[in-house]
């Protein structure tokens, strides 16, 4: 990375952490509005307080959000394109003999479906993991703040959430890679029929290219269920796993609400429903 991608790259991290700091805040507000409707005062002026607040932060996640999908996607984009050229000065610094054993077409393949996934890593989702990871903080430091006890509780089931994320993240990236390999071998065979053409044809071989081509197309199908079918299973036991820690904390939370609804919600040790 030069200076201008370093430059990006700041600007894109800034941009993400305020975006990730939205997110917990964005749950205060929205208990501060829970809380408005029980004041038994003006509700009205109390709630429109807590509403002007939600405009200024729509503006600034709005620019905030801007640049970090902008600044982090440009440098992911100009790192991909330096990376492209050092792999082609690379090939071409290879022997003879590598190329004997190269498949025609299927590095070509290779280098474009990798350098894609490469160029998102390099940029938005490097984005995305300053947001999360600001949320991760941010809401962990609302959440001790507002109730302690109810925090504590819902940290049991962290381990869970990193297990459910885990087993997502390492079937998606199985299968991705196998993916990968099977579209490049399908690539190669259709790269080498295409140049050899005139021979194809003059020896009427169209049909046995094309039923090994749909062979080496139903390889690569099969891979991208696998694919869909393990994304499914990952996404499917992540959300169980959400859902049951927000059935643990509403029933602790309740619980919690009961056992201070005498006293006044002005009392900052109360714990109310916002």
């Amino acid at each position: 990375a030069d200076k201008r991608d370093l430059f990006f790259m700041v600007v894109g991290t800034i941009g993400g952490i305020v975006t990730g700091a939205l997110i917990p805040y964005f749950q205060y507000l929205f208990g501060r509005i829970l809380d408005s409707l029980n004041t038994g005062e003006n509700i009205v002026e109390a709630v429109s307080k807590v509403a002007l607040q939600f405009v200024y932060m729509a503006a600034v996640a709005f620019v905030a959000a801007t640049l970090q999908v902008f600044a982090w996607g440009v440098s992911g984009e100009r790192q991909t394109a330096r990376i492209r050229g050092e792999y082609v000065k690379a090939l071409l610094r290879q022997d003879i003999s590598w190329y004997d054993k190269q498949t025609r077409g299927e590095t070509a393949t290779i280098v474009s479906e990798l350098t894609a996934s490469l160029g998102d890593g390099l940029g938005r989702k490097n984005g995305d993991v300053v947001e999360y990871a600001v949320q991760f903080v941010g809401g962990f430091i609302i959440a001790f703040m507002q109730s302690w006890r109810l925090t504590l509780v819902l940290l049991c089931a962290i381990p869970a959430v990193v297990a459910a994320t885990g087993v997502m993240a390492t079937m998606a990236t199985r299968a991705q890679k196998k993916g990968a390999l099977a579209y490049a071998a399908a690539g190669s065979k259709a790269h080498e029929s295409l140049a050899a053409i005139r021979t194809v044809q003059a020896l009427r071989l169209q049909d046995k290219v094309k039923t090994a081509y749909d062979r080496l197309l139903g390889e690569a199908e099969k891979m991208g269920c696998e694919k869909a079918r393990n994304g499914a299973v990952g996404v499917g036991l992540l959300s169980f796993v959400i859902y049951c820690t927000f059935a643990l904390g509403f029933f602790y939370g309740a619980r919690l609400v009961a056992a201070d609804v005498g006293c006044s919600m002005y009392d900052s040790s109360c714990m109310t429903g916002g």
